[in-house]
């Protein structure tokens, strides 16, 4: 029994606010020379209030799994966003 209690408490969660300044997170992107698909995915994320799961955004941008992942994590390389792996499904957060 304790150790189902401690598994509950150490799982991590996906954070519910992600304080995200439009105006300033559009400046920054443009320093960055990012393909459409980049710049789109960031906006959408950006959209959904700075925080939406790959699957979404994947879904939304029409982009296969394989050049999805491959995005996020030339994303998250640049410091644009944290990909959080979750049990399911993994989340993407815009790092202000």
């Amino acid at each position: 029994a304790v150790f189902i209690g401690i598994k509950l408490i150490s799982r991590k969660k996906v954070s519910k606010d992600v304080k995200v300044d439009k105006e300033a997170f559009l400046k920054k992107i443009e320093k960055f020379d990012l393909n459409d698909e980049e710049r789109n995915a960031l906006l959408y994320i950006l959209e959904k209030g700075g925080r939406a799961s790959q699957a979404e955004v994947r879904n939304a941008l029409g982009l296969p799994k394989t050049t999805a992942w491959r995005m996020f994590k030339r994303l998250e390389k640049q410091g644009l966003v944290k990909i959080i792996r979750g049990r399911k499904e993994n989340w993407v957060e815009l790092r202000p």
